[in-house]
Order: C-alpha cells, then sequence, then structure tokens
C-alpha cells in the first residue's frame, strides 16, 4: 500500500498533504498528524498501514515542505507555525475525508477489530519490557 501527495482546498487556498486509500478505494477516515518534524517518511507510513488495515488515511503537511533534521530545527519550525493557518488547512483535511468518494461508514467490527490490535500490540510491549528489564539485570 503506498499513498501520494495531494493538493486539497482548505478555506479558501490551497494545502498539500499525503494521502493513502486503501485497495478497495474506500473506507473510514482517519487525520495523521504530523510531529514536529514535519511530513516525513515516518508519517507517510502510518498512512500506509492504516491504509492497508482498511482506512483512508491523511496527513496534511502544516510545514508546506519543510522538514527539521535536528531537535532545534523542529522547534522552530514549531514555534513557527501558525496556528490559525493550520487550523484552516485542518478543515479543508476534513472537507476532503467527507467527500464519499472516499469514505464510507466503519463498520462496528473494524473498529473492534483495530481497538484488539492495539490492545495486543500494547500487551507485547510491555512483555518486552519486562523482558528487558530482566535483561539489563543480569
Amino acid at each position: 500500500m503506498s499513498g501520494q501527495m495531494v493538493e486539497f482546498a482548505s478555506n479558501g487556498g490551497m494545502t498539500a498533504g499525503y494521502l493513502s486509500i486503501p485497495e478497495k478505494g474506500a473506507g473510514p477516515g482517519v487525520v495523521v498528524i504530523q510531529e514536529w518534524w514535519g511530513l516525513v517518511g515516518h508519517i507517510k507510513d502510518v498512512c500506509d498501514r492504516f491504509a492497508a488495515e482498511g482506512y483512508v488515511a491523511l496527513a496534511p503537511d502544516l510545514y508546506h515542505g519543510e522538514r527539521a533534521k535536528s531537535p532545534d530545527e523542529a522547534g522552530k519550525l514549531m514555534m513557527a507555525l501558525r496556528i490559525d493557518e493550520a487550523e484552516k488547512e485542518m478543515r479543508g483535511i476534513a472537507a476532503k475525508l467527507a467527500n464519499p468518494q472516499f469514505l464510507e461508514r466503519a463498520p462496528a467490527e473494524i473498529i473492534d477489530k483495530e481497538r484488539e490490535k492495539q490492545r495486543e500490540l500494547a500487551e507485547r510491549r510491555a512483555t518486552l519490557e519486562r523482558n528487558l528489564e530482566r535483561l539489563s539485570s543480569l
């Protein structure tokens, strides 16, 4: 599953984001918010993983093409973020995901399945952390 960069209207302007659509072409929508590094490969991968599970995932590029390579750069980008503009862009994201071409209502079984996967991942992580603690005490 691989998405693509798209442009979409956002309250009078245009903005970019990464859109990943499931193979069936539609599904419930999810907005993936970038970390302070920007719209980097990891965030695109998160979108692709959501799409592989049947969701339409869209991550806005709130830094408009800029990406941080260090914590100092990331902090500067975050501080320079215009909250009012980001809010407009998020409204554009909501409008894009509300488009029936991309979405359908999520059946309860999909939501339940996703919650179960999250519980299983949390249990695995806890087990790994316990095992690491045991190893470090040896």
